[in-house]
């Protein structure tokens, strides 16, 4: 054996030690080639995520538009929007002006929620506002949007601040809330607490929030009141949160539970034209903001309206279309090029 590796030529001698590899270069040049594909393909897979979040998005608000039609045809009017902040719903109180909670309360029954609907039926004192408390306390996963923020509690404005306090309800750290808000129409009034006893309730004077909208204070709006058209006025819309506290209470506009009444939490108006979400980011902004619609859709806001139809709307839109299709009944001719 010897001789015979004795007789090979220096060549074949070097060639049987060389092994195949990659050299540093040729690592570097294959690690940077595939750096520039990953960040070629990101935003294309981003892109593709949050055109799915986007769809999901529309779907729910479809899902509150079909509940607002069965609500309409069995009730003969759209959901009323209860007493006021400081007062949730009651099953006991059926429908229309007589019931304290707001509009998705209202809804429940028609999103097959039924059960939450009715917790408390029959109950009194401690025991009902136990009860209430529970249903302040309980997400929908359709009443988030899946670009802002999952479906689970949020903190309450401070318990110890008893103005935020429920009359009918006991008090809640943390409470769910919902990233769609009811059509208001063109201008807020200031958010008000509601009568302070069920009895007042019955005979308090309610200060006038009809804007316009399609549901305010104690509103009964039957299909016949929009006369603009079911097709042509909003019901339901995206609401604008501050990026900054999506998960917190610090927005006056996210601060309380989304089954309450008229407020700012559960009704938006059309006063300025929607706000991207990624605009303000940790800047507290124009306080008018905490009443408008808005979105963490990227230049679009989502509506579903009055018919059950869903439209995705720039947020560039110009204010008088936008405030001709929060208007029920101003007769006013929308060019569409305008949205």
């Amino acid at each position: 054996m010897r001789g015979f590796m004795g007789c090979l030529s220096p060549n074949m001698k070097r060639a049987t030690v060389n092994r195949a590899g990659f050299t540093l270069v040729e690592l570097l040049v294959v690690i940077a080639i595939i750096g520039i594909l990953v960040s070629m393909i990101m935003p294309a897979i981003q892109s593709s995520r949050e055109a799915g979040r986007r769809t999901t998005c529309a779907n729910y608000l479809k899902q509150l538009g079909v509940a607002t039609q069965g609500h309409l045809s069995a009730q003969k009017h759209l959901p009323s929007n209860g007493w006021g902040y400081r007062w949730v719903g009651d099953p006991d109180y059926g429908f229309g002006s007589r019931q304290p909670g707001g509009w998705l309360y209202n809804l429940l029954p028609y999103l097959e929620e039924t059960a939450l609907h009715d917790k408390g039926r029959g109950l009194a004192g401690t025991a009902k506002a136990q009860a209430i408390m529970q249903v302040t306390q309980t997400p929908l996963s359709f009443m988030n949007c899946p670009s802002r923020r999952p479906a689970v509690l949020y903190p309450h404005r401070p318990s110890t601040l008893d103005s935020n306090v429920p009359f009918n309800s006991q008090k809640a750290a943390e409470v769910a809330k919902a990233d769609y808000a009811v059509n208001g129409g063109t201008l807020y009034t200031n958010s008000t607490a509601g009568p302070s006893t069920y009895a007042a309730g019955k005979t308090s004077n309610f200060p006038n929030t009809d804007h316009g909208g399609v549901s305010f204070l104690r509103s009964e709006v039957r299909d016949a009141h929009v006369r603009d058209g079911l097709s042509k006025t909003y019901m339901i819309g995206e609401k604008y949160v501050r990026m900054d506290a999506a998960d917190t209470w610090s927005n006056a506009g996210d601060a309380q539970c989304m089954y309450i009444g008229y407020d700012q939490d559960t009704t938006r108006v059309a006063e300025k034209t929607p706000l991207d979400d990624r605009l303000e980011g940790t800047s507290l902004g124009d306080a008018t903001n905490e009443q408008i619609f808005g979105s963490p859709h990227t230049g679009i806001c989502q509506f579903v309206f009055c018919d059950g139809t869903v439209r995705p709307l720039s947020i560039d839109i110009d204010l008088a279309a936008h405030q001709a299709l929060a208007h029920r009944e101003d007769g006013k001719e929308i060019d569409p090029s305008k949205y």
